[in-house]
C-alpha cells in the first residue's frame, strides 16, 4: 500500500491500482493466516485465523510441490484434491514439519514434487518421530 501511496503524488490511476492490490494482499493474508499445526499418529491439521482448518489423515495426502519461486509457498494435496498452501513465514522454525509430512505420508520424491506412489501408504514405523504441536 505504501508503493501505492507514494505512486499516487506523481499518477493518480496508477497509485490506486496499487493501493488497491495492496489492500488485497493485507485482507487476503489475515484471512489465510496460518495460525497453527497440529500433527500426532492420525494426521495433519493445519489452523487458519479465519477460514475452515485443513485436516488430512496421513494416508490422504497425496502431494507436496515445493514453492516455483522464492516468494510461493509448499502446496499439500489431498485425496479430495483439496489443499492448502503453507508459506515460508507459516514455516519458519518449523521446518522439520515438510520432513514429517513426508515420512508419515509415505511420499516419495519424483523429480519435481513428492508423491504418493500408488500402493505406496504411510509408513508404519513412526518410533522416532513424536506427535507435536507446533
Amino acid at each position: 500500500m505504501a508503493w501505492g501511496a507514494i505512486a499516487a503524488e506523481g499518477n493518480w490511476i496508477e497509485g490506486a491500482a496499487l493501493m488497491a492490490a495492496g489492500l488485497f494482499i493485507v485482507v487476503a493474508g489475515s484471512v489465510a493466516r496460518v495460525s497453527a499445526f497440529r500433527a500426532d499418529d492420525d494426521g495433519f491439521v493445519i489452523l487458519f485465523a479465519r477460514r475452515p482448518s485443513f485436516v488430512a489423515p496421513w494416508s490422504e495426502l497425496r502431494t507436496l510441490k515445493p514453492p516455483a519461486t522464492p516468494l510461493g509457498g509448499w502446496r499439500l494435496m489431498d485425496v479430495r484434491e483439496q489443499g492448502r498452501t503453507l508459506m515460508p513465514s507459516d514455516l519458519f522454525g518449523h521446518e522439520e514439519l515438510l520432513g514429517l509430512i513426508v515420512i508419515r505420508s509415505g511420499l516419495r520424491f519424483d523429480g519435481r514434487l513428492w508423491r504418493q506412489a500408488a500402493g505406496n501408504g504411510p509408513r508404519e514405523d513412526r518410533s522416532e518421530l513424536s506427535p507435536r504441536r507446533w
